[in-house]
C-alpha cells in the first residue's frame, strides 16, 4: 500500500516538474523574441527612417489638386426612358408616363451607383391604369430595379344573385 502512494506521488511530482520547465521555457522564448539585438535594432531603424524619408518626399512633391465635380443629372434619361417605353408599348396600344421621385444611392456590391427614383404609370386606355416605382440610371436611362408594381385584371365582375336558404 505504501509503495503505491509512493509511485502516486513520484508521479506527481514528475508531471509538475515537467509542466514548470516547458513553461519556465515559453516564456524564455516570449522575453528573447520581445527584445532584438544589436544588430536587428539598426536595421530596423535605418528601415524606419528610409520610410519615413520616402513618405515625406511623396507629400512635397504632391500638389492640392481640386476636387472633380460631377455633372448635374440632365432631363436626358428621363426622354430616354420615355421613348425606350413607348416603343415596347406601342404593341398593345399603351403609353407611359414618368415621374421623377428623387435621386438615390444603390449598392452594388462594395460601391454606391447614383440613380434615379422614378414613378412609371402605363396607361392602356378606358381607365386602365397601373404603375410601378424604379431605379432608372441617370446617363442611359435604362431601368436597373422595379418593385411595387400593381396589376390590373380586366374580367367582367361575377354577378351573383343570393336567394334566402329554406329548408
Amino acid at each position: 500500500m505504501k509503495n503505491k502512494k509512493l509511485i502516486g506521488i513520484a508521479l506527481l511530482l514528475i508531471i509538475c516538474g515537467v509542466s514548470i520547465y516547458f513553461i519556465s521555457r515559453n516564456t524564455e522564448e516570449n522575453i528573447a523574441q520581445e527584445k532584438p539585438t544589436i544588430k536587428l535594432q539598426k536595421k530596423m531603424n535605418t528601415r524606419k527612417t528610409s520610410k519615413v524619408e520616402v513618405v515625406q518626399e511623396k507629400n512635397k512633391n504632391t500638389h492640392k489638386r481640386e476636387v472633380a465635380s460631377t455633372p448635374a443629372s440632365s432631363v436626358k434619361w428621363k426622354s430616354a426612358l420615355l421613348n425606350n417605353l413607348n416603343k415596347s408599348l406601342a404593341s398593345i396600344s399603351a403609353t407611359a408616363t414618368v415621374k421623377p421621385m428623387g435621386a438615390a444611392n444603390l449598392r452594388v456590391g462594395n460601391k454606391l451607383r447614383p440613380v434615379q427614383h422614378v414613378l412609371v404609370s402605363v396607361n392602356k386606355g378606358k381607365g386602365n391604369v397601373s404603375s410601378y416605382e424604379a431605379f432608372v440610371n441617370p446617363k442611359t436611362g435604362t431601368i436597373l430595379r422595379t418593385w411595387n408594381q400593381t396589376r390590373f385584371e380586366n374580367q367582367v365582375p361575377i354577378t351573383m344573385t343570393l336567394k334566402p336558404f329554406r329548408p
